[in-house]
């Protein structure tokens, strides 16, 4: 619970101060990145990988990862991650917990999320 405070008071300082540009995604609760933003995160995640960021906007440890299937769970980065970008050819679920527990978002292949709140797993769809 309070992460998810901490994570929405974040992300409405960063909106405020005019840090990123945001528009709703279809995941409840993350925010697709602008055009820009999902080129550069394009020029540094390779096609075939889920890349995640330690940070929002796709700042911070980047860490690649294949595809996971359904019913699988990896944990890529130990304190978690804030945006990623889905370049898998599959859909893939982004876990708060990183037993692939918790809430959870469907990113499908192609969609980059600059803000997932504190995220841990990754596991496949559906």
């Amino acid at each position: 619970m309070k992460k998810a405070v901490l994570s929405r008071i974040v992300a409405v300082f960063a909106l405020m101060c005019g840090l990123f540009a945001v528009a709703p995604a279809s995941a409840t609760g993350a925010r697709v990145q602008s055009a820009d933003a999902v080129e550069r995160a394009q020029a540094t995640c390779r096609s075939g990988y889920i890349c995640v960021w330690t940070g929002p906007g796709f700042s911070g440890a980047k860490y690649e990862l294949t595809a996971t299937p359904p019913g699988g769970c990896k944990w890529p980065a130990v304190f978690g991650y804030m945006s990623a970008y889905n370049r898998t050819g599959f859909t893939q679920r982004l876990h708060s917990n990183s037993d692939c527990t918790g809430g959870n978002i469907v990113i499908n292949s192609g969609t980059a999320i600059e803000y997932t709140g504190l995220r841990a797993g990754i596991g496949g769809y559906p």
